[in-house]
């Protein structure tokens, strides 16, 4: 039987937190890309790499420039 420790879970409670600190300024402002970029970040960090993904790729559709998310997105890519 597979139990998580105190440590997995305080870990995986400041993840939820982390991921939560980005939707109400995405709420209040849906086009921020900084907060869209640290959003997929903290997606990738927990593994959902599609979410990660969407977010990358939505930043950048509202500035196509935005280095950073380039970067972030690129990095996804597996090596060829």
């Amino acid at each position: 039987m597979d139990t998580l420790t105190g440590k997995d879970q305080f870990a995986g409670h400041k993840l939820r937190l982390l991921l939560g600190a980005y939707f109400e300024p995405l709420l209040l402002s849906p086009t921020d890309v900084w907060a869209l970029n640290n959003r997929g970040l903290a997606y990738l960090k927990v593994g959902k790499r599609e979410k990660a993904k969407r977010d990358f790729e939505g930043a950048l559709r509202i500035d196509p420039g935005f280095e950073q998310a380039r970067r972030n997105l690129e990095g996804m890519q597996p090596p060829q």
